[in-house]
């Protein structure tokens, strides 16, 4: 039974095209003037030999990038997207990422350092390869697509027609196998990027595919392997080591390999685990090598080969490979009608369109779209990637196309510096956190996007991380009590540290009693259990009881508990302590615009909210300013409106609290503020048995020393368990300071040698 009609006849065409898919990009690092950089692997990235995302392949300037196994063509992309701007903004200031597969000005063969990695026997094969092949062609670069058949198709077929699932397992991989290297040729006319030899053109024409023909990255011709079947194919891989025509079975260069196992041996003995396409050149002309339709589009090319389930003889395969070689050497502007391939590959993509429609999938019109676009490059050469190429460089060259392009990449990775493209849905102190896991080679796993939660893996142990900073060193009794104002300002109270009075409110009418009890003083109202500044008011002059009773309202829309407590004169200042030490100091001055006594109010927030820093949500350092019930009340209380327009100079505060996340300024004063009151704060945090927390204080004098007992120098408002890292990391005005590597460097110590 063909694998089509077992999959039609058991209606799980959902299975069939959910796969699991890998990438891994190679690409040179080079120097500001294009040459191959001369510097040593990055020491950033940690041990290259066992990070599980950046490697070192064959040369020091030579990376490998590595995305882990992904369910979905678009997850395996947002992982390359996102180990790739970690490698930009990781580089020197001087150095770039290659973007094109082939460098034409290369070093000579002694100038190009082979990795040095840990392991000898490595570094020794290298040199083997290097002596065998040259150097030259181990730098060629590209894109390997990793590819796995969902197992519980494999496993239902075999269980259907009562066979040995390996067997059904292996019959299915080897038949694809033959199938892609049959049909490649399609592909390399699709994505063929590599015009020139790396010793530059030594063809009287430009060709599609240096990489992908003979002059590229493949054994000598005396390699023979068998496709006749997987038994056959392991037998004469074997052999060919065994004769020492190969020095090891990894030295098969084909386009496709069998992976999974640790020798050929093992496929048969274990089962082929999945299949890797290598013949992908880099497309210069998009930011990580490849885009995320075409990674699809193999994808739907892929599954057509499963689909037809064609079992091709080994000269079926070799006549495949000599159309790829055609291909791979033939002139950029012709075209497939010339070459006599036009009709084959339009009847290919004719069955791509038949299984889509049969798939039943929810994704049908993109993948016909995706199918009709790759149709109008089989038609006209033109449209193919390597023609664009082709006439750039008729313009200029090949290395100013490819340097170009390089800072141009760098460019657009440091446009946004703090956010972590690929994952930029995530709260930005998650994305730091993410980023710097991921450059440190600490394993990642995303376990609930939308709550932030994250798995790390790192020399042999496991932790869990949620918004970046609650760890499993701190209990959940600490987090609630830091939750808990009325809670944290008990136990600070015992403790003996210094703590607004106050009292917490179940109703309006409470608050009414409240207003009778002291009226007459600066008061300040928020939620009692709230985060971000959400629903908080402070009147530093005594508030009218309208003003008052509307303040008490806004603070139960965020809460049914509200607190009203005395107001304390001081700056407030944001204090981020991990195991009881002070790591950094913000001051965080509240929403505000200067007067230029010409626009509104209005107008200035406008204009302020146009900084790069500002955006909305939390995947920014700084939060975009509004002007809502809050900030006009507050805006009431000084005597401006929205459409007033203060003096040239004159500062106007949209609120009282401080927050970043209500649009509050952030300035780095860890230098300024005097040692006393860190370890005030590393004290208090200690007090409520907390690991982490962001805990805020208002002092009067920052430069002043005291001590606990000195009520009248400072006072602790409240303590946060998920304090927000970015607006430290990415401050408006002063030094960053990275928590994000404090927080992992505490879960993981390892990580600084």
């Amino acid at each position: 039974m063909q694998l089509r009609d077992y999959i039609k006849q058991q209606d799980i065409e959902a299975l069939f095209y959910h796969n699991t898919f890998g990438i891994e990009k190679e690409g040179l690092r080079v120097q500001t003037d294009g040459q191959v950089a001369s510097s040593k692997h990055p020491s950033l990235f940690g041990s290259r030999t066992s990070h599980p995302y950046i490697q070192t392949d064959f040369a020091e300037s030579q990376l490998e990038l590595i995305t882990p196994p992904m369910p979905s063509t678009h997850e395996a992309f947002r992982w390359l997207t996102a180990i790739h701007e970690v490698v930009l903004r990781s580089l020197k200031k001087d150095e770039y990422l290659w973007p094109l597969s082939i460098h034409t000005n290369l070093p000579a063969q002694e100038d190009i350092e082979i990795a040095q990695l840990e392991d000898q026997k490595e570094v020794d094969y290298r040199n083997y390869l290097a002596q065998k092949y040259g150097k030259t062609k181990q730098l060629m670069s590209g894109i390997h697509y990793n590819f796995q058949i969902n197992s519980t198709v494999i496993e239902h077929l075999a269980t259907s027609i009562k066979q040995d699932p390996k067997e059904v397992n292996n019959q299915i991989y080897f038949n694809l196998a033959k199938s892609f290297l049959t049909y490649e040729w399609i592909l390399t006319y699709l994505f063929a990027a590599t015009p020139f030899e790396a010793s530059g053109n030594n063809f009287e024409k430009p060709v599609r595919s240096i990489r992908n023909s003979q002059k590229g990255y493949v054994n000598h011709k005396e390699v023979e392997i068998s496709l006749e079947s997987l038994p056959k194919f392991v037998e004469s891989l074997e052999e060919m080591v065994s004769k020492g025509i190969l020095l090891l079975e990894k030295e098969l260069y084909s386009s496709v390999r069998f992976r999974g196992q640790e020798s050929a041996r093992k496929l048969l003995e274990e089962g082929i685990g999945y299949l890797e396409f290598r013949g992908f050149d880099l497309n210069p002309y998009v930011p990580y090598g490849i885009l995320e339709k075409d990674l699809e589009f193999v994808h739907l090319f892929v599954l057509n080969l499963l689909w037809t389930s064609e079992d091709l003889s080994q000269d079926q395969v070799i006549i495949g490979k000599a159309k790829k070689e055609k291909i791979a050497l033939s002139s950029p502007d012709q075209s497939l009608k010339d070459l006599g391939y036009l009709n084959d590959a339009l009847g290919f993509l004719d069955q791509m369109t038949n299984m889509v429609k049969q798939l039943k999938s929810p994704y049908e019109e993109n993948w016909l779209e995706l199918i009709e676009e790759k149709r109008q490059e089989l038609l006209d050469p033109k449209k193919t990637i390597v023609y664009k190429m082709l006439e750039e460089i008729n313009r200029s060259s090949y290395a100013v196309l490819g340097l170009r392009l390089a800072k141009k990449y760098q460019a657009l990775a440091m446009k946004e510096e703090f956010a972590l493209k690929g994952f930029t849905n995530l709260e930005l102190s998650t994305q730091i956190l993410f980023f710097d896991a991921i450059q440190k080679g600490i394993k990642v796993g995303l376990l609930d996007e939308s709550d932030q939660f994250l798995q790390l893996d790192y020399a042999g142990r496991r932790e869990f991380v949620k918004n970046g900073n609650m760890t499993s060193k701190d209990s959940v009794s600490s987090m609630l009590a830091m939750e808990n104002k009325v809670v944290t300002k008990k136990i600070l109270k015992e403790a003996g540290f210094h703590v607004p009075n106050g009292q917490e409110i179940k109703n309006q009418e409470e608050a009414r009693l409240y207003w009778q009890t002291y009226a007459g003083q600066p008061l300040v109202i928020k939620p009692k259990s709230t985060n971000y500044g959400l629903g908080i008011t402070i009147f530093k002059v005594v508030p009218e009881l309208a003003d008052f009773e509307e303040a008490v309202r806004l603070a139960f829309l965020e809460d049914d508990r509200v607190l009203i407590e005395e107001f304390v004169a001081g700056t407030e200042y944001r204090f981020f302590v991990i195991e009881g030490q002070t790591k950094a100091v913000l001051l965080r001055k509240p929403a505000n615009v200067i007067g230029d006594g010409k626009h509104t109010i209005e107008e200035l927030v406008i204009e302020k909210n146009k900084h790069p820093y500002r955006g909305l949500g939390h995947q920014y350092p700084l939060t975009k300013i509004v002007l809502g019930e809050i900030e006009l009340l507050n805006l009431k209380q000084e005597g401006y409106g929205a459409q007033s327009i203060p003096d040239k100079g004159q500062t106007v505060y949209l609120r009282e609290n401080s927050n970043i996340s209500t649009g509050g300024d952030s300035i780095d004063v860890t230098k300024q503020m005097h040692p006393s009151y860190k370890a005030i704060a590393g004290q208090a945090v200690q007090a409520l048995q907390a690991s982490i927390s962001g805990i805020d204080l208002l002092i009067p004098d920052l430069s002043k020393a005291t001590d606990i007992e000195q009520v009248q120098d400072y006072a602790i408002i409240e303590a946060n368990f998920n304090p927000a890292m970015m607006m430290q990391v990415y401050p408006q005005e002063g030094e960053g300071r990275r928590l994000t590597m404090d927080v992992l460097e505490k879960l993981f110590p390892e990580i600084k040698k």
